[in-house]
């Protein structure tokens, strides 16, 4: 649907979009079709559990873990700005502090965790990607939540950032869309998320 749209609307030179708009798209309709399927009344009880833990766990790794590995790319690069010796212990060593900051926990208690960095093949052939994860799922979801609270106007701005292919820089786009990164509330929505879900799989497991 994305490429129809910009294929309508666009000439051939500007009708390709950026990974950054694909990631917004599909994720959109992940976060409809979760709530489309938890309200059908089609699913069975152990059918919710497990996907609302995959929606939960989805969150976790888009856009946490995904965040943590931007900052691991950030704090590597800067050493290396400053002429600091990079090789596997201080690699790992940012990794471990990073999981300590983010999640609280000891990767060095788990065999090999702290060699994470090795096996993350963005890291390594498409720098500086990884973050693109995670502020696209958080544009996402802050378009879905406009779309389905009735948002005058979010319906459309939400199709016109599909008609717009590549003709804007990919954040100029999205803030057409009405997702403006400078603000709290885009990210807020993400974590809102999360709050929701967790708190429907407690009421599920109780069942």
């Amino acid at each position: 649907m994305h490429s129809l749209f910009a294929h309508e609307a666009q000439p051939a030179m500007l009708q390709d979009y950026t990974i950054f708009v694909a990631e917004i798209a599909s994720t959109f309709n992940e976060h409809n079709l979760l709530d489309y399927l938890m309200n059908s009344g089609i699913l069975s009880h152990e059918e919710k559990i497990m996907l609302l833990e995959r929606a939960i766990n989805s969150i976790a790794s888009t856009f946490y873990r995904q965040t943590l590995f931007a900052e691991y790319e950030l704090i590597a690069s800067r050493m290396k700005e400053n002429n600091e010796t990079l090789n596997y212990q201080n690699l790992s060593q940012i990794m471990i502090d990073l999981y300590q900051k983010y999640y609280g926990l000891d990767i060095t208690k788990e065999k090999v965790k702290q060699y994470v960095w090795a096996y993350i093949p963005h890291l390594f052939y498409t720098p500086f990607y990884v973050y693109q994860y995670a502020t696209s799922f958080a544009a996402s979801f802050k378009l879905y939540q406009d779309v389905k609270n009735k948002v005058p106007g979010a319906y459309v701005r939400y199709t016109n950032l599909l008609k717009a292919g590549g003709s804007k820089y990919p954040v100029e786009e999205a803030k057409d869309a009405g997702i403006d990164f400078t603000k709290e509330e885009t990210f807020k929505a993400v974590v809102d998320r999360l709050d929701e879900l967790v708190a429907l799989l407690e009421e599920e497991l109780k069942k």
